[in-house]
Parts: C-alpha cells; structure tokens; sequence
C-alpha cells in the first residue's frame, strides 16, 4: 500500500513545510528563551511530527480510488498548504526584525504574537487530525468491507462445496440403490431337487 503523501502528491508540501518549520524553530532559539518561546517550539514539533506522520500513512488500495478517499485527500492537501502560509508568514515576520527598530518593536510583541502563533498551529493540528481521522475511518470501512466480502465468498464457496458433494452422494446413493435392485432381480433361488434338477423360487 502507498503511503498518503505518495499516493495523493503531497510530499512536496509536506517537505517544504516541513523545512520552513526548522527553520522557524532555529529563529526562536536565537532569541529569548521564555516560557511562550518553549511553548511554541513544542507546538511546532508536534506539528513537524503529524506532517511526518502523513509521508508513512498507508492508504489501501481499495480506498484510494474511492470519491470519498479523493475528497478527503483534497482537504489534507488544502490544510498542508494553510501550515505552509502560516509558516512562511511567520518566518518573514521574524526576518524582518533585523533592524534595531524592529527588533525593539518585536521584543515589546514578541509574547503576544508567539502566542497568536501557537494558537494558530494547534488550529491546524487539530484541523488535520480531524480529516486524517476521516481517512483512517474510510480505510477501516473498506477493510472491513473487503473482509466481508473475503467471508461471504468464503462461506458461498463452502455451500457450493457442500451441495455439489450432497448432489454426489445421492447420485452415488441411487446408483447403488439401482444395482441392488437389479441384482434383486436377477438374484434367483436355486432349490437342488433329489432329481438334481433346479427349480426358481417365485419371490
């Protein structure tokens, strides 16, 4: 079975989101290291990790095709690209705090906006894993689905088998029933007369 990010196009996304999400962590450790700062950095793992978790995602086959599998898809993918934004907008906020003025600018809204940061993360995760828990229901629908059709052509299988040797054996129980018959017939009691002559038996 392919995994989901192979099976639906995703793992360039998932790469790219991924790397800015690194990248975005190797920022918040070059500055102050508050107890929001270690929050988010929390978050953005846990985030990193789900994105992961979508490139090892097996999809069965019987579900890949399917309308709702497709539509699930597409909702992953739209919830991949919104990480992507979120990342690059915050990572092209922090860049631009080079300048002295911005730095003081960031250091005065630096909790406020990690916070709205971290909010925003734990929304996507929590949107993704709503929709990727829709795809791994879909796929125990269809496994379940397949191991009873797997049973009932099992079980027909079996019924064949048992009405195709019932149909033997009463085939094998007339067959046997007409030769007794016949060997009754022809079956004829031999009574030696003294005479040495023979007589037959009329039943």
């Amino acid at each position: 079975m392919p995994a989901f990010a192979f099976a639906y196009g995703s793992f360039g996304d998932i790469l790219a989101t991924g790397q800015l999400i690194v990248k975005v962590i190797v920022i918040l450790r070059k500055g102050t290291r508050s107890d929001e700062c270690a929050e988010t950095e929390k978050e953005l793992k846990s985030l990193g990790g789900d994105l992961a978790n979508l490139t090892r995602m097996p999809v069965d086959d019987a579900v890949q095709t399917s309308p709702l599998a497709q539509s699930v898809a597409d909702r992953v993918q739209e919830e991949i690209r919104r990480c992507h934004g979120l990342m690059v907008h915050f990572f092209s906020k922090m860049n631009a705090t080079r300048g002295l003025l911005q730095r003081l600018m960031w250091a005065a809204s630096e909790e406020k906006e990690l916070a709205t940061f971290r909010m925003r993360i734990i929304e996507r995760r929590t949107a993704l894993g709503v929709i990727v828990g829709m795809l791994n229901s879909g796929m125990l629908l269809a496994v379940q689905d397949r191991v009873l059709e797997q049973h009932t052509q099992t079980q027909d299988t079996v019924v064949n088998g048992v009405n195709s040797l019932a149909q033997q054996l009463a085939t094998y129980q007339q067959q046997i029933v007409a030769v007794v018959c016949q060997l009754s017939r022809r079956v004829v009691e031999v009574v030696i007369s003294p005479a040495g002559g023979s007589k037959s038996c009329p039943w």
